[in-house]
């Protein structure tokens, strides 16, 4: 059966999404993809700024996004309905654990790009 047009995107919005800062797009995805996310229910918007090996943790709460934290080396906590993980915050990688309440599901090291 052929696929239609409405099926080819997403039709829910993530419940987390780790945006990458670039230098030609940082100033949009903080105004107009934040504003964006914010509307469209994304619980956690992370962005995260590789020139200065910091990421700015964003929570939706009531309708608007308030700022957690501000992390260079920390480990941050993510909670998403039955899917809990821990993310590393790392100058040259990050790492992340992901459980559920009973036992580990998942680790990884995703290595910088970036010297």
């Amino acid at each position: 059966m052929p696929s239609t047009d409405n099926e080819q995107y997403l039709s829910k919005a993530p419940d987390i999404i780790f945006e990458v800062l670039s230098k030609s797009t940082a100033h949009k995805d903080r105004t107009t993809k934040f504003h964006l996310y914010e509307a469209e229910g994304v619980k956690f918007y992370i962005l995260v700024d590789q020139y200065e090996n910091t990421a700015i943790v964003y929570k939706l709460d009531k309708g608007k996004y308030i700022k957690l934290n501000e992390v260079n080396s920390e480990t941050v906590t993510f909670e998403l309905d039955n899917c809990i993980f821990d993310f590393e915050f790392k100058k040259y990688g990050f790492k992340h654990v992901l459980y559920r309440p009973d036992k580990v599901v998942d680790v990884k090291y995703i290595p910088s790009p970036y010297p």
